[in-house]
């Protein structure tokens, strides 16, 4: 083979490994991540909700353990999969407190590495995200209650701590100025 034609078949080599590692929905890169487990792993804020027997969430990890308005707290999401929810879902998150305004973090599960749309049966999959409390917070608490949305859609909540029938309480952390 020439040297031309061998560099061409390289080329298409890497090319099908690419589409390769593509087809199989992003998982490798989110085991890879840490994004999909074996298991759900110990939270510090367990919870039992199921979403229209698709998805179960099995809690939360809140770092700091006590969020400080203006600074970042980081979240920990754990979902099992029971059956694949479909294309358009995303995570929604939203944090309450007394008196204050409601802050929407929704966002792409799996960092955006494994969105809800690449969810198969068995899944265990450790959803991070960052939020902020607005600096002039002045409630002792917040509330994350958490859901799945597809535009005005919401997967109903068949068991768990809810709050109406598609959002539920993920964990109401202390805050301190």
């Amino acid at each position: 083979m020439s040297p031309k034609r061998s560099a061409k078949a390289l080329a298409l080599a890497a090319l099908v490994a690419t589409a390769a590692g593509a087809c199989d929905g992003g998982r490798a890169l989110a085991e890879k991540n840490g994004v999909l487990l074996d298991r759900v792993p110990p939270v510090a804020h367990p919870v039992t909700a199921d979403l229209n027997a698709m998805v179960v969430y099995r809690g939360l990890d809140a770092t700091p353990a006590v969020a400080r308005p203006g600074q970042p707290l980081h979240l920990t999401h754990f979902w099992e999969v029971m059956s694949p929810p479909g294309t358009g879902w995303k995570v929604m998150t939203r944090l309450r407190g007394r008196g204050q305004a409601e802050v929407v973090a929704d966002h792409e599960a799996g960092r955006g590495l494994y969105p809800v749309a690449r969810w198969q049966r068995g899944d265990v999959v450790r959803d991070e995200q960052a939020v902020t409390l607005p600096a002039g917070w002045s409630a002792p608490t917040v509330t994350v209650v958490v859901g799945l949305t597809n535009g005005p859609s919401r997967l109903p909540i068949i068991v768990g701590p809810r709050v109406d029938e598609n959002h539920f309480v993920a964990a109401t952390i202390p805050v301190r100025p």
